[in-house]
């Protein structure tokens, strides 16, 4: 799984997470174990062991209660925050929610889904009047 964290030590035998199905379901588990270095690692958890039972997980995301993810600093996000915010914009009017926030190299770009189409928009102060997470 890639590591979207900052904070290794969250990925430590013993540590208690959620797992985020890819169809919604949530369940929490127990890490067991993990290998692999800060970009990628390969966690076990208590009670899945074959390779059946860790299947089910393809595509899941790993997350962390919100009280242990310490305030983001001053002027500065989560993409987890910014995931479901509503944009609008000064003579556009109501644009969607943001779906995803996305790396391209140059920046960071919100993926805004609405009703008949999807924008990509920078996340640059230029652009941005306010935000209100």
């Amino acid at each position: 799984m890639g590591v979207l964290s900052d904070v290794r030590e969250r990925f430590t035998a013993g540590s208690v997470v959620d797992i985020v199905l890819s169809s919604g379901q949530r369940r929490t588990v127990r890490i067991s174990s993990v290998r692999g270095g800060k970009e990628e690692a390969i966690v076990r958890f208590s009670g899945l062991e074959t390779r059946d039972q860790a299947d089910v997980l393809r595509d899941a995301v790993l997350e962390v209660d919100r009280a242990q993810v310490p305030e983001a600093p001053p002027g500065s996000f989560y993409y987890f925050e910014l995931v479901g915010c509503e944009c609008s914009d000064v003579r556009a009017g109501e644009l969607g929610r943001v779906t995803r926030v996305l790396e391209d190299g140059g920046g960071l770009l919100l993926e805004i889904q609405g009703d008949s189409r999807t924008l990509l928009v920078p996340f640059v102060e230029a652009y941005m009047r306010q935000v209100d997470i």
